[in-house]
Order: structure tokens, then C-alpha cells, then sequence
């Protein structure tokens, strides 16, 4: 109720906590409690995270795995280290502690109208694009009746765009930093960098590759690698990625519209 109202809510730390175990809940340092108090915006980052959901009808979709655990981690971790966040999430997608603005997709057309109308109208700094975009949608969707049951159902899909690329084109500040993400499954790190790195071009300054059967259901541990044009930077966890990103992005203080 809080972050709703606008106030910044700061996670708990991990750690050694009162009771002996170890985990999340620990008590800022009050260092990291004066540096959230204090800190001075480098910019305005916006983030997508969670899922799209295809309609077949008005009740039934289809979807992916994403749940938004990555996105969300991102938006906290990126938050403390003084950057503006918006949080564009999908229908259920799991929420930050911190985000200055959060706002809600449903399909790939509301994604990328809402992406068009963000980047457009907003001087954002960074695209951090993380949300699990669906690669087809239903042509014969019925979103405002619900289908009868029992019979045989046949869905047509229609392949969608890749919104990735054209971020840079929807953004009013032409030199926004665009960074993908790229999920492989059942490849070795070689192989997920090598398709990662298909990916990076003109419109695309960088890529998080990372393979899905490595990366644990907590994000405890989130294995992966920083792509651009000219290195390639490992991680073992989403505070480490965010590091990369916010020295990707530029930690300059930025002027916010």
C-alpha cells in the first residue's frame, strides 16, 4: 500500500539474520540505508519483465514460464544503485520492492503500444527488456466470448515481430541503450553466448544470454553473460548482472525530463 502511494519501500538485505540462519530479511547497513535516502538519480531505465498472454477466448490464453522473478530483482537492484525505474510488467508477473512507476501489458500488441507511447513520450536512458514476448499470436481469438467445451479446437497462430529491435525507433532520445535478453535450453555456456550473441546488431547494444536449466527457481544463483559488440562478461547472480548494466548504460547523472 505504500509503493502504491508513492513511497520507496527499501528490501531487506541477505545475510546472517537474529536467529542464526541465512537468507533474506537481514537489516540494511546504515550505509545502504543513507545511500537509498540520499542518492541523487543517474536516469531513467525502463524495464519489462513477466509474460504475455495470448488470448484464445475471454477466459483461456496462452503463455510462457516467465514469471518476472529476473525483471523484478533487476528493477531493486538497479533502484539502488540510483537509477530511475520503471517497471512495465505483465498480468501476473511477480512485483519489486522498489520502482518509481509500475504499469501493467496484457498481449504483444498492448506490450508494444505501451512500449511506443512510453519511449516516446519519456526520456529514458536504458531498455532493459526482459519480458518473455510470445512469438505467435491467435488469429482467431475470441476475447470478448468464452468457447464451448468438449469439442475439438483448432488455433491458428500468426507469427509476431521481434519488438526488440525497433525500441531504438519508438525512443524520442536517440541514443537509448538497448539490452535483450536471450533464453537457451539444454545448451552449454559456449552455445547459449554463440546464440546470444546472434542478436546484437545496429539496434541491439547488448545481450544477457543465459541458460534456463542453470538458473535455480529463486534466483538465488542466475548463471549467465553480458554480450555486446566487443566483450563478453560473465555473472553468477542478478546483483552481479546489475552491476554490468548499470557500467553498460552509463552511471553518468543524466538530467531527467
Amino acid at each position: 500500500r505504500l509503493r502504491d502511494r508513492g513511497f520507496v519501500v527499501a528490501q531487506s538485505g541477505r545475510g546472517s539474520l537474529a536467529c542464526g540462519d541465512e537468507g533474506e530479511g537481514r537489516l540494511l547497513e546504515p550505509e545502504e540505508i543513507l545511500q537509498i535516502i540520499f542518492a541523487e538519480p543517474k536516469g531513467r531505465v525502463l524495464i519489462t519483465g513477466g509474460a504475455t498472454r495470448e488470448p484464445i477466448d475471454g477466459i483461456r490464453f496462452i503463455s510462457n514460464v516467465s514469471t518476472g522473478q529476473t525483471a523484478a530483482r533487476l528493477c531493486d537492484e538497479l533502484s539502488m544503485r540510483g537509477w530511475q525505474v520503471t517497471y512495465l510488467h505483465g498480468e501476473s508477473a511477480v512485483q519489486p520492492a522498489r520502482a518509481a512507476e509500475r504499469m501493467k501489458f496484457s498481449d504483444f500488441r498492448d506490450l508494444d503500444r505501451q512500449l511506443r507511447s512510453s519511449l516516446g513520450s519519456a526520456d529514458y536512458r536504458a531498455v532493459v527488456h526482459c519480458a518473455a514476448v510470445s512469438d505467435y499470436s491467435i488469429e482467431n481469438s475470441m476475447p470478448n466470448e468464452k468457447r464451448p467445451t468438449g469439442d475439438r479446437l483448432t488455433l491458428h497462430l500468426r507469427p509476431n515481430f521481434k519488438i526488440l529491435p525497433r525500441l531504438k525507433e519508438y525512443s524520442r532520445r536517440k541514443d537509448l541503450r538497448v539490452i535483450g535478453f536471450k533464453l537457451t535450453l539444454n545448451r552449454n555456456p559456449d552455445e547459449t553466448a554463440a546464440i546470444g550473441r546472434d542478436l546484437l546488431n545496429d539496434h541491439v547494444d547488448a545481450i544477457v544470454a543465459n541458460e534456463w536449466s542453470a538458473v535455480q527457481s529463486d534466483r538465488s544463483r542466475h548463471p549467465g553473460c553480458l554480450l555486446t559488440r566487443d566483450k563478453s562478461e560473465r555473472f553468477d547472480s542478478l546483483a552481479a548482472l546489475a552491476d554490468l548494466i548499470d557500467k553498460e548504460i552509463g552511471g553518468s547523472h543524466d538530467s531527467l525530463s
